[in-house]
């Protein structure tokens, strides 16, 4: 009924962060009980990245992987393609990916272009706080904040959660 449905809405709406913080939890059990996923994991190289600058944004859902998976906030593990990346700090970003000219492709592509394609997913991807560790982004994080809010604005190529393909 409507009221039955009203009240689990507001119950589940109560416990939101709650649930939000075992969500990385629930989706590192599953992956580690499918030895299928494992199989793409492990087939990962893993390496990071280095700026000279403290310009990397880190925000509160912070994985950002390519391909779009084709369900909200998922990542295409099984996909020979694809990219993981992280924020490990403000100058550095973990990245796993299987493919060969992936990884080859990364570590050629300029520092600065990198740097603004993590910095949009990351503000594109967040549900409520980007982090600086500085106000140099303060401009671009604005402009950005406020075309996300009003729709007006979404990084070239991105899926709502989902990666878009510029890495």
């Amino acid at each position: 009924s409507p009221e039955v449905e009203a009240t689990v809405n507001a119950l589940i709406a109560a416990e939101m962060r709650a649930l939000e913080r075992n969500v990385p939890f629930a989706i590192a059990m599953k992956l580690a009980a499918d030895p299928a996923k494992l199989f793409a994991i492990r087939t990962m190289k893993w390496w990071t990245r280095k700026f000279d600058t403290r310009e990397l944004l880190i925000g509160d859902r912070p994985l950002i992987s390519t391909p779009a998976a084709k369900w909200p906030c998922g990542i295409a593990i099984n996909d020979p393609n694809c990219i993981v990346a992280l924020a490990i700090s403000p100058s550095t970003v973990f990245f796993a990916s299987a493919n060969p000219k992936t990884r080859t492709n990364m570590s050629r592509m300029n520092p600065k272009k990198m740097l603004q394609i993590l910095n949009e997913e990351t503000i594109y991807r967040a549900a409520e706080y980007v982090f600086a560790s500085g106000n140099s982004l303060s401009e671009f994080v604005t402009e950005r904040i406020a075309g996300k809010a009003d729709g007006s604005w979404a990084p070239p190529h991105s899926a709502k959660c989902g990666a878009g393909s510029r890495m």
